[in-house]
Parts: C-alpha cells; structure tokens; sequence
C-alpha cells in the first residue's frame, strides 16, 4: 500500500474547493426559495415589503452618515442622505454603472 503526503497548502486548496462549492450550492438554493417565494407574494405585499426595505436601507445610510460625521444635526444627516439618493438616482438614470456580470455564470 503506498502512502501519499499531502503539503498543507494541497490540503487547505482542497477544502477551500469543497467549501466554495457547498457555499455556492446552498445559495443557489436559497435564491431558488427567495424567487418561489417572491411570486408566491401578493402585489400589493411586494410594495408594502419595498417601502420597508427601502426605509430599512434609508436608516442603515442615516447611521452612516452620523459616524461619518458625527458632529451633524438631524437636518444635515437627512441633507447628505437625500444628495446621496440623488447621485445614486442620476448615475442610474445616466446608465454610468452596470453591474459586473461574469460571464461564466448563469444570467439570473
């Protein structure tokens, strides 16, 4: 019987494969669950949903915005927040940013 060795860094290429396969597996099937369930919802449930999250996202740029600049009133927080929707609302409209797409995966 012969006996192989194995360098660690052979050993951690391996097990990073094998992890980043998993991962990759188990969020294909969580989107897989996200988009069954997405038209499983209600319209009118997808734009009450829509608010919350933008809300959500709005308070989490809000909290930025104060470490960055913590001597800032509440006026000047919501000041730079609303320029900051603004520059992303005209790169959008400009059509300056595309996200990457791989073009290995699978168009989603």
């Amino acid at each position: 019987m012969e006996v192989r060795s194995f360098s660690g860094s052979q050993i951690m290429s391996q097990v990073t494969n094998l992890n980043a396969e998993s991962i990759r597996l188990d969020a294909d099937a969580i989107y897989i669950e996200r988009v069954l369930r997405a038209r499983e919802t209600l319209p009118g449930q997808k734009m009450v949903d829509g608010i919350r999250l933008f809300e959500r996202a709005c308070g989490l740029m809000r909290d930025g915005v104060r470490h960055q600049f913590p001597d800032a009133t509440p006026d000047q927080v919501e000041a730079i927040v609303r320029q900051r929707l603004d520059l992303v609302r005209k790169i959008e409209e400009s059509d300056l940013y595309r996200p990457y797409q791989d073009p290995e995966e699978p168009t989603r």
